[in-house]
């Protein structure tokens, strides 16, 4: 006899994307609740079969290794949304259900110095959980469920030393010891956090951008080095390409300049009208430190606009000759 015969060849393990697609069927069918699958459908009991041999082999490969165990939970919560289960109501259950547990779990107590630390997959899962389930606003503090995805990003951001508004493109506000490439990076993960999880808007993106320049321009003054460097100007040029990539750019530059104008314009009214400083009003937010990050973008890139705004302001400010201006 053959002594390999007896042999039993190892299983081959259930990836959780066999499972999501095992699901996701069934979504392209119009079901948008798992609740609703018919337990006796041969192809959902298979499905199920499927998912449970994966939640068993995660939770033994998991069982002595708490961080691998915490990322599981969260794959395994939203294993249903991600196979494209869309019913705004289970959306929003499981949404509550995960933040619930994963910002108890850090609340025993907050200060506690045994306390497992945040893995950042846990707050970019919080912030998708938003996005799964309709929050338009991650800012909303208003809705619970917005308060408890913030309270587990600020969980982490305080444990990396990362300000709680360090992606809101404030300039003055000074972030201190970007002194390595994995503080820079995980700096780039807090400003980007919302993109990733799907608020990708134009003005959320040009705000970030905006606060990686900061977060740049602090770590250079700090004398940070070249890599450390390098990893702001890479995220932010990534950010400018997926602008780019979007068609919207050339349109954005338009929409600026006819902002610009038209303030401009609104400005020669009020100043023959007698309202210099009304006047000079239409121009400074154009241009002062508080201005708006697509229109310093814009001036980024314009910078004889600026100059021309600027003098113009001036101008008008200081009683100077305004008939170059047409006044």
């Amino acid at each position: 006899m053959n002594r390999n015969e007896n042999i039993v060849p190892p299983e081959t393990p259930v990836t959780r994307d066999e499972v999501v697609a095992a699901f996701r069927k069934f979504a392209g069918r119009g079901i948008t609740d798992p609740a609703n699958l018919d337990r006796t459908d041969p192809e959902v009991q298979e499905a199920n079969a499927l998912l449970e041999k994966w939640v068993a082999q995660e939770e033994e490969r998991t069982a002595n290794d708490p961080a691998a165990a915490r990322r599981f939970g969260i794959e395994r919560t939203k294993i249903f949304l991600d196979a494209g289960f869309t019913d705004s109501e289970y959306a929003g259950d499981v949404t509550e259900d995960f933040l619930e547990q994963e910002a108890g779990d850090l609340e025993n107590p907050p200060l506690n110095p045994e306390r497992e630390p945040v893995f950042y997959d846990q707050i970019l899962a919080a912030a998708k959980s938003l996005h799964d389930a309709g929050v338009k606003n991650p800012r909303d503090v208003s809705n619970p469920l917005v308060m408890r995805a913030l309270e587990i990003v600020g969980f982490w951001r305080s444990q990396e030393g990362i300000p709680a508004d360090a992606d809101l493109g404030r300039e003055g506000q000074r972030m201190h010891g970007i002194d390595s490439v994995e503080k820079a990076e995980n700096i780039v993960k807090s400003v980007t956090l919302w993109i990733e999880a799907g608020y990708a808007d134009r003005s959320r993106l040009d705000t970030v951008i905006e606060a990686l320049g900061y977060a740049g321009r602090d770590a250079e003054q700090d004398g940070a080095g070249e890599e450390v460097l390098a990893v702001f100007g890479a995220a932010r040029k990534s950010l400018e390409a997926r602008i780019e990539s979007s068609g919207s750019g050339k349109k954005w530059e338009g929409e600026v300049a006819t902002e610009i104008e038209n303030a401009v314009d609104m400005a020669k009214e009020d100043f023959r009208a007698g309202k210099r400083w009304s006047a000079v009003g239409r121009l400074n937010p154009f241009i002062l430190s508080s201005a708006l990050p697509k229109h310093k973008r814009y001036f980024a890139s314009h910078p004889g606009e600026k100059a021309r705004i600027t003098k113009m302001r001036d101008d008008i400010r200081d009683g100077k000759d305004l008939s170059e201006y047409g006044l």
